[in-house]
């Protein structure tokens, strides 16, 4: 089996954020990252039976096509074990306790840029070799990811009994 941290380094390499436009690459990497948190939380509160996509699209109010989507890079990234077919869906891959929330976010992390200059690489801007902006933002991103590094799909779960009533499925 492959480790969380392998497949996080090779979904880094190999994001399928590329298809979308460099300038609605944010938006769809906060959307994906979304649906991704949201499978894996209604995925951690119902551990004991296989979690389908119609299943969630209905907890969410979510796309169906999306929800594959996010369901399928879950997958590849082994956070989810997932079953094909007619009666298919998804169970949580690792414990609770071992998912980290920073590892799903850098998996569906868009490969673009957050800003030009910001990341290195090719870029126009005359300015970023005296830019600020470009340190402030890179100390802005190192926060919200330190920040997750401390949160686990457990500390989102456990005990939450609001949480519990809104998406516990029935054994069906």
């Amino acid at each position: 089996m492959v480790s969380t941290t392998e497949s996080v380094k090779h979904i880094r390499q190999s994001s399928n954020a590329r298809a979308f436009p460099p300038e609605e690459q944010l938006s769809a990497t906060t959307m994906r990252t979304n649906l991704a948190m949201r499978s894996l939380i209604i995925g951690a509160m119902n551990t004991v039976q296989i979690v389908r996509k119609a299943e969630i699209a209905r907890a969410y109010s979510a796309s169906k096509n999306h929800l594959g989507l996010v369901a399928n890079e879950l997958s590849q990234s082994d956070f989810l074990n997932t079953v094909r077919g007619k009666n298919g869906g998804g169970t949580i891959s690792h414990l609770l306790s071992e998912t980290c929330i920073s590892d799903v976010a850098r998996t569906f992390k868009a490969s673009g840029r957050f800003a030009e200059g910001f990341e290195g690489g090719e870029n126009e801007c005359r300015i970023v070799d005296q830019s600020r902006l470009r340190n402030a933002l890179g100390r802005a991103v190192g926060a919200i990811y330190a920040e997750l590094n401390k949160v686990y799909l457990s500390d989102l779960t456990k005990g939450n009994a609001g949480l519990t009533q809104l998406l516990e499925l029935s054994d069906a």
